[in-house]
């Protein structure tokens, strides 16, 4: 029996079109890190790609033709919502796990299939937030 953990490996060796993060990099608010590996860049696709494949599902079910339509699509619909949650899952833990970014609280993807910290505007100590008064 195939199951979908067996088969991810050969779904992300037969991405061959990457799909680019859509963002630009903000030097003002974000620090830069590096570039996404092939293996990230692979991950982060097959994410997206489901990602879109879930939008159209949901297209899909608000315009079924019949309730027995509208339940397949509904069924359909929660498998694909489900691995894409995990692939979500999975790409930040590699990222972290690959930039050793544990400490970070806020990662994100750029343009370029960069990784990036995302610098917080809030104050780091005390004095920081009494500065104000």
């Amino acid at each position: 029996m195939t199951t979908w953990l067996k088969l991810l490996p050969m779904e992300l060796e037969e991405i061959e079109e990457l799909i680019e993060p859509p963002l630009e990099f903000n030097p003002q608010t974000e620090r830069k890190i590096g570039e996404m590996s092939e293996d990230l860049k692979k991950l982060y696709t097959l994410w997206q790609n489901l990602e879109k494949e879930f939008a159209q599902q949901i297209v899909q079910a608000r315009f079924a033709r019949n309730e027995r339509e509208r339940k397949l699509t509904y069924l359909k619909l929660n498998e694909t919502k489900e691995r894409a949650e995990v692939l979500q899952r999975l790409f930040w833990i590699s990222v972290r796990d690959e930039f050793k970014l544990w400490e970070e609280d806020t990662i994100a993807v750029r343009k370029g299939f960069l990784i990036v910290v995302v610098e917080e505007d809030r104050p780091r100590t005390i004095f920081d937030l009494l500065k104000g008064f």
